[in-house]
């Protein structure tokens, strides 16, 4: 009699230790795959505002004529780039890509920087130029990568 109570305990211990690591395994993989679900939607939406922020880039780019002629050179027009791009690339700037936000962050610097009379100077303003321009050919850059991300 003792032999079969025992082996009915043990059957029955064994039964639940079954029971219990099925369970854990089963909601642990449940929890993971519930975690990572939601890191694909929170970098979804980041990519969303992200491109959001360069398409209001690229429509500006379109309208707003940021070189005009200075004679000798082109002139690079701060008052549209401080009213109009400067607001838009830093609404999400903590979501802009790392090359971008250098560019931003380099003409910021180069426009804090006037000559001895308090103005831009030629070296800066194509200094603004030449930064200008790269970060507009990695927005587009970024653009392309998304959609050919997006196509497979």
């Amino acid at each position: 009699m003792e032999w079969t109570a025992l082996l009915v305990a043990l059957i029955a211990f064994f039964g639940v230790l079954i029971g219990h690591f099925s369970t854990y395994f089963t909601q642990k993989n449940t929890v993971s795959k519930q975690i990572n679900n939601e890191i694909r939607r929170d970098n979804k939406a980041e990519n969303i505002e992200r491109l959001l922020v360069y398409n209001g880039v690229l429509k500006l780019e379109g309208e707003v004529q940021m070189l005009t002629d200075a004679g000798e050179y082109a002139l690079f027009d701060l008052e549209s780039y401080r009213e109009k791009f400067r607001p838009i690339l830093y609404s999400k700037f903590h979501l802009l890509d790392q090359d971008v936000s250098i560019y931003v962050r380099g003409i910021d610097v180069v426009i804090t920087s006037p000559d001895i009379f308090g103005e831009i100077g030629r070296k800066n303003n194509d200094k603004l130029i030449e930064l200008f321009s790269n970060m507009i050919v990695n927005i587009e850059l970024h653009i392309d990568n998304y959609r050919n991300s997006n196509s497979q």
